[in-house]
């Protein structure tokens, strides 16, 4: 592998692996938890989702009717679990490719989504059971038909999945080095949390009969309708809360339990007003608006703390000067999960999905150099980046910031194998990337609006099927274009508007839609 070379901070061209950290003058210093506390969250840990699943188990026991007439349907329950599996899966990757590409923990993003759709729900349930009795015993019964839900389901739902937040960050507190992270693994929690909620209505759906339109209008009304995503908004925000307490160490206590709380708060606020007779002022002018209120705090702390995590490690990177691990070009391609995606995207219409693979390797591997470095605590003498660990400071091992920067560089190579020697993000704008992106959202856009405005209404074969068909189209226009200018693009070896790559992706999903509506069709017919 070829040594790659920078400027040192004195000016002087040397060796990448002897360029001294940049000193850290600016975010988060973290303290690393004493080993006995770790240990002790992770029995903890392990003991709570041991209950939950018995919990778990209890509630499936309850249910019995249910999964027993679901059982005898297994054309019904296998669409029900395939159709919010999937919905599942497209909601873990848009929060993925809105977070910052930095490697995360497999493991951990699997506890976090097993907490949230055992530990969460079953402790929640428990815990909501009891209040609500303990409620009734002392309140009106129309008070309790009114407000007992948001005095007992925000407070329980919301503490629980934040626990799950709190285990990872004592459990490996290395993965959590900005509020960003906080909110990307509070986001996943909720996620498991929503997706079991989702799951025990679609067995309550299958167990209703054997054909495919309850399960699917159960589908439409939960997963696309109303209320989708707010369990990840909700603990989204509590998560980001709880990091950045965690991680400003050098905060007054008061002030990182305000934080904290705050957050919190707004989270649980959030859960019971959309719970409350009051989301009704708002719902009254469509699902989509009432669930606007109720996910804008979350809109606007997701923005911040994305921006700053990616500004922050993309500085930390630049301070390198070093074109050979990220060029001007790349570090502000790496900030902005759209200019990722369009030097993903002008990658693969140069040299096809492994080129784009590689790019989006690349962007990993920038992104957990600069994580590292970000993570470097420097003392007033300074070390190089891979060297002795006795004249550093902090918490990242030399081995660490060497095995990040072989990783950027052998990644560099193999984009280099498919002539591409820089992963910009810059795109032009077409007429026909504007026209495919508004057919590829329209589709949705119209089926939403058709879902909200006959709410309740009984749908007839022939509204479906011609519901089907102005989907199908919708969906079509990009498809077609894309492959148009695709070709028209790779022969001349001209760029391609990027919108045409993204109006593709709702219109992938649009096709997904009228499928759905043509066998919903069907089962009537």
């Amino acid at each position: 592998m070829a040594m790659a070379y920078g400027v040192d901070l004195l000016g002087q061209t040397m060796p990448l692996a002897a360029i001294p950290v940049p000193p850290r003058t600016s975010g988060p210093r973290r303290t690393v938890p004493i080993p006995v506390l770790r240990m002790r969250a992770g029995w903890v840990t392990f003991g709570l989702l041991a209950f939950g699943l018995v919990m778990l188990g209890y509630g499936l026991v309850m249910l019995g009717e249910s999964l027993s007439a679901a059982s005898a349907r297994p054309g019904a329950l296998t669409m029900s679990m395939l159709l919010f599996g999937v919905h599942g899966l497209v909601f873990f990757l848009v929060v993925r490719g809105l977070d910052f590409p930095t490697p995360r923990s497999r493991l951990l993003l699997a506890a976090a989504l097993i907490w949230g759709g055992v530990v969460a729900t079953s402790l929640s349930l428990s815990l909501e059971t009891w209040l609500g009795n303990l409620l009734a015993a002392v309140a009106s019964q129309r008070f309790v038909a009114d407000w007992g839900t948001v005095l007992t389901v925000p407070i329980t739902e919301e503490g629980f999945k934040l626990l799950g937040v709190m285990a990872i960050v004592l459990l490996a507190p290395r993965q959590v080095n900005r509020a960003t992270d906080g909110l990307m693994y509070g986001a996943v929690v909720g996620l498991g949390f929503e997706e079991i909620e989702n799951a025990m209505y679609a067995v309550q759906a299958a167990a209703a009969g054997n054909t495919g339109a309850p399960v699917i209008g159960q589908f439409l009304v939960r997963g696309l309708v109303s209320g989708w995503g707010l369990h990840i908004a909700w603990s989204a925000v509590a998560g980001a809360g709880a990091a950045w307490a965690y991680l400003h160490r050098d905060r007054p206590p008061v002030t990182r339990v305000a934080i904290a709380g705050l957050a919190f708060l707004v989270a649980c606020g959030l859960h019971g007003w959309w719970d409350s007779p009051l989301a009704s002022f708002t719902s009254g002018g469509g699902p989509l608006l009432g669930m606007a209120v109720a996910v804008a705090p979350f809109v606007v702390v997701a923005i911040i703390a994305v921006r700053g995590q990616a500004g922050f490690a993309v500085r930390r990177l630049g301070e390198l000067r070093n074109p050979v691990v990220a060029t001007p070009a790349e570090l502000a391609a790496l900030g902005s999960p759209y200019r990722r995606y369009t030097a993903r995207w002008n990658a693969y219409v140069r040299a096809g999905l492994g080129a784009a693979r590689t790019v989006r390797q690349l962007q990993r591997a920038q992104a957990g150099l600069a994580m590292a470095l970000a993570r470097a605590e420097v003392p007033a003498v300074q070390g190089p980046v891979v060297g002795d660990a006795a004249t550093r400071g902090g918490d990242v091992a030399p081995a660490e910031l060497a095995e990040a920067e072989k990783a950027v560089l052998a990644t560099r190579e193999l984009l280099s194998a498919n002539g591409i020697w820089e992963a910009s993000g810059g795109s032009p704008a077409t007429g026909l990337g504007w026209l495919a992106l508004a057919a590829g959202l329209a589709g949705p856009v119209v089926m939403q609006a058709l879902l909200v405005f006959n709410a309740g209404a009984q749908w007839s074969t022939a509204a479906l099927l011609g519901t089907m068909m102005l989907l199908g189209g919708l969906a079509a226009v990009p498809l077609l274009l894309c492959n148009r200018t695709l070709r028209r693009g790779r022969g001349r070896g001209a760029p391609v508007d990027v919108r045409l790559g993204i109006g593709v992706l709702p219109g992938v999903a649009g096709f997904g839609l009228a499928l759905l509506f043509l066998v919903t069709a069907l089962g009537l017919g």
